[in-house]
């Protein structure tokens, strides 16, 4: 009697363990789909504006690095914090209108 409720017990073991795997793979499936719609429009503007994203995205580690290295200066130093936001503000604009612009012929003409 106690081989049978063992075998019962690994048996269910198992057959929960594969019903996990069939959940998992399923849930893995979904996320490969939604980080392929999320990286295809990413890769498609870095394709049409190298140099543009390239300069965005160095642009953006030396701001972070700014500002996560004034976390550890002294208090009194927080004023840099807001002339690096000043300056940023004008050129993260310009190279959103910039890419706007760009970007807004091709659709005129798809339409």
């Amino acid at each position: 009697m106690e081989e049978t409720i063992q075998n019962r017990t690994s048996s269910d073991v198992r057959e929960a363990l594969s019903e996990n795997e069939r959940r998992m793979e399923q849930h893995l499936g979904a996320l490969r789909h939604e980080l392929m719609d999320v990286v295809s429009p990413v890769k498609e503007i870095i394709m049409r504006h190298p140099i543009g994203s390239t300069c965005a995205i160095m642009g953006l580690g030396v701001a972070l690095g700014y500002l996560m290295g004034s976390e550890r200066r002294s208090a009194e130093s927080g004023s840099g914090r807001t002339l690096l936001e000043a300056a940023l503000v004008p050129v993260v604009e310009a190279v959103r209108e910039h890419l706007e612009e760009s970007i807004a012929p091709e659709k005129e003409v798809e339409e």
